[in-house]
């Protein structure tokens, strides 16, 4: 299982994934898909809510029982660093 832990004040808050594809799309590809259908999203990392640039490979991730979201490759690095077999 693939996880990502933070502390917040007060407690630990830690998500779980199904899976993520590393290399998903280039930013600047998903963004003007996005405008193209005027679809408006927001266009940060949703774990460490690192804003996207251009060229920035952005990765794919099914969380437990929730919608996608896009993650950075940082986030990544340090999700499969935890990855328990």
């Amino acid at each position: 299982m693939l996880s990502l832990s933070k502390v917040i004040p007060e407690h630990t808050m830690t998500e779980n994934f199904r899976w993520v594809n590393r290399e998903f799309m280039l930013f600047s590809e998903y963004r003007n898909i996005q405008e193209r259908y005027k679809i408006s999203i927001d266009y940060t990392c949703f774990w460490c809510k690192k804003k996207f640039e251009d060229s920035e490979m952005m990765a794919l991730a099914a969380r437990e029982k929730k919608e996608n979201v896009l993650l950075c490759q940082k986030c990544v690095d340090k999700m499969e660093k935890k990855e328990v077999i």
